[in-house]
């Protein structure tokens, strides 16, 4: 009887809805514990000083914040949205764009993996095609990450005379110019090498990975110019972030740090980040960024991380404000096709 095979099908769809929510909100509520047992370990053993935000009280500090936030967290991420947007074949009004770049900036603050942003904010421009929902945020974020390593890289060549000097520096740089390398030659290995090796689709999560990757190659296999700009805004961004977190760390530490020390650590530090452990990398970045500042000689790394991530992650909670507006509207509503 097609009524009740209905019936039977809805409510196993049910009863499988509602065992993933279960599921997600138990892996969100780990994240959670994990973010405040780290923390409390932290401050417990006096590695994290909660009294380190008064760092951010400086008038030169409060500048660079409000700069950092409008001029590059919103201004240069939006323009490198919209230009990744066009070469996808999707046109977006910038005031529109502004507004979805800060929501996104938002959920990336309150949704664990730092990634969830990038989901939302192509939901509300990209009508019918959920696969350039996923190509989108894949796209943008490969660019993202090569750059912030990058950056780091290239800063750090600028100094390699010293760092080679340093025995404590000198590990680290081939560390990321291992990571460096490792950015540019592992999507090649991924979307071209393995398919000719293994030839066909490849299952599960591993083939996905595989799959939205080569989207992303092909779109700026087509597009070159857009990839480039895409790149070289991201790369200005972690170059902005980078000197935001290096005037933090001199003002904690009362003199100034070696610069190519802190661009040898930085990329390293935040790559864990995206590490699905914790909400929004808390605990895992302040451990982290500990180990390393201790690797290279220096002192007040969780300190540093603690200022650096409240002074970025805070203006984004402004983001809640786009998103109670433009959730009572369908999303991609003012997309249009171009392509």
């Amino acid at each position: 009887m097609p009524p009740a095979r209905t019936r039977v099908k809805g409510s196993w769809t049910d009863v499988a809805s509602k065992q993933s929510n279960i599921r997600g909100g138990l892996a969100f509520l780990g994240k959670i514990l994990v973010a405040v047992g780290l923390g409390y370990w932290l401050v417990s053993n006096r590695t994290l000083d909660a009294g380190s935000l008064r760092v951010l009280r400086q008038p030169h500090l409060v500048i660079q914040t409000i700069l950092l936030f409008c001029l590059v967290s919103i201004g240069a991420a939006t323009l490198r949205w919209l230009i990744l947007l066009r070469a996808y074949g999707i046109s977006v009004h910038p005031v529109r764009a502004a507004a979805l770049q800060l929501m996104g900036l938002f959920f990336n603050a309150v949704i664990p993996g730092n990634l969830g942003g990038d989901f939302v904010k192509n939901l509300y421009v990209v009508r019918g095609r959920p696969v350039d929902v996923v190509a989108l945020a894949v796209t943008e974020r490969l660019l993202g990450m090569i750059a912030l390593i990058w950056a780091g890289w290239l800063i750090t060549l600028g100094n390699a005379g010293y760092v080679l000097g340093q025995p404590a520096l000198a590990p680290w740089l081939g560390v990321l110019t291992a990571l460096a390398l490792g950015a540019v030659l592992g999507p090649i290995l991924v979307v071209v090498i393995l398919p000719r090796v293994l030839p066909g689709e490849l299952p599960g999560i591993f083939g996905g990975i595989v799959r939205q990757l080569r989207s992303a190659v092909q779109v700026l296999r087509d597009k070159p110019k857009s990839g480039l700009l895409v790149f070289s805004i991201s790369l200005f961004i972690h170059v902005m972030n980078l000197a935001y977190f290096y005037r933090i760390t001199s003002t904690l530490l009362g003199t100034p740090p070696p610069l190519s020390a802190i661009s040898v650590i930085f990329p390293v530090g935040l790559l864990t980040m995206v590490l699905p452990v914790s909400v929004a990398g808390v605990g895992v970045g302040h451990m982290a960024f500990d180990q390393l500042f201790s690797a290279v000689g220096l002192s007040s790394g969780a300190n540093a991380f603690h200022a650096f991530i409240v002074g970025n992650v805070g203006p984004m909670l402004l983001g809640a404000i786009p998103y109670l507006i433009l959730r009572r509207t369908r999303p991609a509503d003012d997309a249009n096709d171009t392509a």
